[in-house]
């Protein structure tokens, strides 16, 4: 199973993968006195992989002993799941 998502900044076009995000001006919040404080330009850019690898087994016996019924439940489970992200500002360049 591979799971995952990416947030790509669409620096007005219509980016649809990390390096066009990454395609535009420096980024800035507009805090002058006349300024509406929001962010202009484009924002972050971020991609997170989750690779992942499960296993699960599990199973049940029944048992009778005179008028009693029993049920026993055993199981096994793995999992391994690490992320790997990446993220960056439009205008910075990576290190």
């Amino acid at each position: 199973m591979q799971g995952g998502f990416q947030l790509i900044a669409d620096n007005g076009a219509g980016c649809q993968s990390f390096d066009c995000g990454l395609d535009a001006g420096v980024a800035f919040r507009d805090l002058s006195p006349a300024g509406d404080r929001a962010w202009t330009r484009s924002y972050e850019s971020a991609i997170f992989t989750r690779p992942q690898t499960q296993y699960r087994l599990d199973g049940s016996a029944f048992a009778n002993t005179a008028s009693i019924n029993h049920e026993f439940k055993f199981g096994f489970g793995y999992r391994e799941a690490k992320v790997i992200s990446q993220s960056a500002w439009p205008g910075v360049p990576m290190t």
